[in-house]
């Protein structure tokens, strides 16, 4: 299950290569609440890399979390 065909490049062409979990939140248009994003990157399921005190996502996590989350809610309900 793909969610774009879009090579990473072209699927977020406006979006930063490195978002803070501000700009995360954003791209996923405030769907999810920023504490849950805050506590998914601390648990690991969103992936980070931690500079100083910020956690920064590569913005391919925007397409890619959302597929792995849609594939593992495929899997709980078949």
């Amino acid at each position: 299950m793909h969610l774009t065909n879009q090579p990473e490049s072209l699927a977020h062409p406006t979006l930063p290569l490195v978002l803070t979990i501000q700009e995360f939140y954003e791209a996923l248009e405030q769907t999810v609440g920023i504490n849950s994003i805050r506590a998914l990157v601390k648990a690991g399921q969103i992936k980070s890399i931690k500079v100083g005190n910020k956690h920064l996502i590569p913005r391919s996590e925007v397409t890619d979390w959302l597929q792995r989350e849609a594939e593992a809610s495929l899997r709980r309900y078949n």
